[in-house]
């Protein structure tokens, strides 16, 4: 249990590595085309590397989490720490504006990295990863519970 619980860390810590160098690959290549005026030639090449490269850290998430014996207890631990941080970075503008009103503040409260909100890339990711750990959650709960009625 502690070696998949390790895995799911080690896992959450790669895909925000993953995010971090989209923004940073992103930032560099669109001043670079700026600077240099080519934007196809430039940019789409990156960009799509970038991509393949959250692509891969999302294979391995699947690759791996599919070779466990999944039990209730390994299926909840996966949800919680991948699927609420990916929870985390696709609501947090929406949390962060609603403590805002919520709590009549001026100032919208910094609850994340400057570099998670410079595009909407990681909100999307974010979103993805959410939605494919819950529904892979109750599949994997149903299926547990079909086990042990047969």
């Amino acid at each position: 249990m502690k070696k998949k619980i390790g895995f799911y860390i080690v896992w959450d810590i790669m895909f925000l590595l993953s995010l971090y160098v989209f923004y940073r690959g992103s930032v560099w290549i669109k001043d670079l085309a700026m600077k240099s005026f080519c934007l196809f030639d430039c940019v789409l090449p990156v960009l799509i590397i970038l991509s393949m490269l959250i692509g891969a850290v999302f294979s391995v998430l699947i690759i791996v989490s599919n070779r466990f014996e999944m039990t209730k207890k390994i299926a909840v631990a996966e949800f919680l720490l991948v699927g609420l941080p990916a929870f985390y970075i696709s609501s947090f503008l929406y949390i962060s504006f609603l403590l805002m009103r919520l709590l009549h503040m001026q100032t919208m409260p910094i609850l994340t990295p400057i570099w998670l909100v410079y595009d909407n890339t990681p909100i999307i990711i974010g979103s993805m990863l959410f939605a494919y750990e819950l529904i892979i959650f109750i599949t994997r709960l149903v299926r547990i519970k079909r086990q042990k009625l047969k």
